[in-house]
């Protein structure tokens, strides 16, 4: 047997063949995999954020109402709802970083939150974005 090995052409092996095959069959089942695991986690920070927009309307409908005019900010009625929640560790790690800020500005002294109040519009157009790129429909008043 390993004479009729030795002796045949490399190209004429069934061997290569099933090499191939096989490395084609594996390549296609990690990428499968990473694109189901891909779909499958941004599905679950999705759900994530109905929930949490769901169980604090109030809130974000301050702030979607907020992030449409920086006129329209409910100053008190969002640091009430800020204070009352408590939703940041729950939060996937993208949107995160505004409601840090907004967190930051709202609960610190009242010089750093006058020096700092002009860039709460902001904030809020921040949070309503990242919001928006998951497809949720968070807002039910668009």
């Amino acid at each position: 047997m390993i004479k009729f090995i030795l002796l045949t052409a490399w190209y004429e092996l069934n061997v290569i063949g099933v090499i191939v095959g096989a490395g084609f069959t594996i390549l296609t089942f990690i990428v499968s995999l990473y694109f189901t695991n891909k779909y499958q986690s941004k599905k679950e920070r999705q759900n994530t954020i109905l929930i949490i927009t769901q169980s604090n309307g109030r809130l974000f409908s301050l702030i979607y109402s907020g992030s449409l005019d920086s006129n329209n900010i409910e100053y008190i009625d969002l640091r009430n709802e800020i204070e009352k929640s408590n939703i940041l560790y729950v939060l996937p790690h993208d949107i995160r970083p505004p409601f840090i800020d907004l967190y930051k500005i709202f609960l610190s002294d009242t010089k750093y939150y006058k020096q700092n109040k002009k860039y709460i519009h902001q904030q809020l157009v921040d949070i309503v974005s990242k919001i928006e790129e998951y497809g949720a429909d968070a807002f039910e008043h668009k």
